[in-house]
């Protein structure tokens, strides 16, 4: 198990395939904020007006695929099962 929120976001979406590799960089930023902070809403947990803006845009942005983040996610957890 990892205790780094930084590091376990980069491990389960650092691979996702969203067409652009800004895109991947930014999932995993916000997946790394709310793992540091669950439960809090991502008004309350963007370090700026920035960070906020960005995280919206990714959200609302058509290229994004909610399947392409599931999958990868998949496949970090079918490679975990695997190795035990």
């Amino acid at each position: 198990m990892l205790n780094n929120h930084q590091q376990w976001a980069e491990q389960q979406f650092g691979k996702s395939n969203l067409g652009d590799p800004r895109r991947t960089a930014r999932l995993v930023k916000l997946a790394s904020s709310i793992a540091k902070e669950p439960g809090k809403p991502l008004v309350n947990i963007a370090q700026s007006p920035a960070d906020m803006e960005g995280a919206y845009r990714f959200i609302r942005n058509d290229h994004v695929d909610a399947n392409a983040i599931a999958e990868s996610g998949f496949q970090v957890t079918a490679e975990q099962a695997y190795s035990h």
